[in-house]
């Protein structure tokens, strides 16, 4: 049976330009997009739904399944959650480095 192109299924995902495209964008652009319509506060689960919902990459989910499982007063706290962690990440290899 021949393939019907024009069924979603059939599309060829492009995963590895998608992610060195998200690898590119400024982190704080990607969340906004993927969580425009999230209304606040929020529980850290619920913005993991919304991103896997909206079809996040997979860098943006991992951002999201890194914060602590804490209630998200606006995007602001969250943008600053993650930006935390990538200074702690950042830390804790310059420590590893220098031991």
């Amino acid at each position: 049976m021949p393939r019907d192109m024009r069924y979603p299924a059939y599309y060829t995902k492009r995963i590895g330009r998608r992610l060195q495209e998200a690898a590119v964008m400024d982190p704080r652009v990607r969340l906004q997009q993927v969580l425009a319509g999230q209304r606040f506060p929020a529980e850290r689960w619920e913005l993991i739904v919304v991103a896997d919902l909206y079809g996040a990459d997979a860098l943006t989910k991992a951002e999201l399944h890194a914060l602590p499982a804490v209630r998200f007063r606006s995007l602001a706290d969250v943008l600053h959650a993650v930006e935390r962690g990538y200074r702690d990440a950042l830390d804790r290899e310059q420590r590893q480095r220098s031991a």
